[in-house]
């Protein structure tokens, strides 16, 4: 597992598009930062720029915005090797398909890690330059458990929405099918929910689909007070309890459907 988690590295490394999506992620926490921080007449969403919410804050940003970024990597990850033709040569060198797929997964969760540790660090500088401005440096995490689980919960909803782009991916052999069908699901979702009367349809049922289950749970990483009152329509979401279990189904289904493609595709074998 080491050897192939090792080359499974190296290539990723070398490659630019997981980069790209890192600068790309980071770019759309900056604009978040600003955009609510020069925003007119918004005075009270201004406080969760400061660094007293800054982990909050932070985390709630790049969990959204970042389940776009994961799911356009997986696409790239486990598609782009099909149009590269490394498959056949990972199957030469290392012998054995669960041990290949497996050194994906770990791969990717090392990845996945690493762009929330930097987005992170980069959001607290902000957040801090911002109190700075504002003469207001105080700084009050909302604490280890709570921050050690938000940290997880939003790598399992990243890894999600990850092997949903790779599992289209790899049934379907076509990057530009797996990121295309899953980002074309985030937003039909999205459109489905926007037509009157669906939500009363689906009413107490909403957190089954994935998208509201991903954003759900974001909502609800943290208590107390948010951007939004808790009496609001956008806070009628199901508890982490409810959403927990969804969010981990969908994860093994999801990664259950690629390893079986991907133990059963026929790959030249050298």
């Amino acid at each position: 597992m080491n050897e192939t988690l090792s080359a499974e590295l190296k290539v990723v490394k070398k490659r630019r598009a997981g980069w790209v999506l890192l600068l790309v992620l980071i770019a759309f926490l900056a604009l978040n930062y600003l955009l609510t921080y020069f925003a007119p007449n918004v005075p009270i969403a201004k406080k969760f720029l400061l660094p007293k919410n800054a982990m909050k804050y932070t985390i709630f940003q790049l969990g959204s915005n970042g389940v776009f970024m994961a799911a356009i990597f997986g696409g790239f990850f486990f598609g782009s090797p099909f149009s590269w033709r490394t498959y056949e040569t990972r199957l030469v060198n290392f012998r054995g398909r669960d041990k290949i797929f497996g050194g994906k997964l770990w791969t990717t969760l090392v990845i996945l890690a690493f762009w929330l540790i930097v987005g992170l660090a980069f959001g607290h500088i902000i957040s801090f330059s911002l109190g700075f401005l504002e003469g207001n440096l105080a700084y009050s995490p909302p604490g280890f458990w709570l921050v050690t689980r938000a940290f997880f919960l939003v790598l399992a909803v990243w890894f999600c929405w990850f092997m949903l782009g790779g599992t289209i991916s790899l049934w379907s052999r076509s990057t530009a099918m797996g990121v295309g069908l899953a980002l074309a699901y985030y937003f039909l979702e999205n459109i489905i929910f926007a037509v009157p009367g669906f939500a009363e349809l689906v009413e107490g049922y909403t957190f089954f689909f994935l998208g509201q289950a991903s954003s759900g749970l974001f909502f609800r990483l943290f208590p107390g007070e948010w951007l939004v009152s808790r009496s609001s329509a956008a806070a009628q979401v199901a508890e982490l309890p409810s959403l927990i279990p969804v969010i981990f189904g969908y994860l093994v289904g999801l990664t259950f459907l690629g390893w079986w493609r991907f133990r059963t595709m026929e790959i030249a074998e050298g």
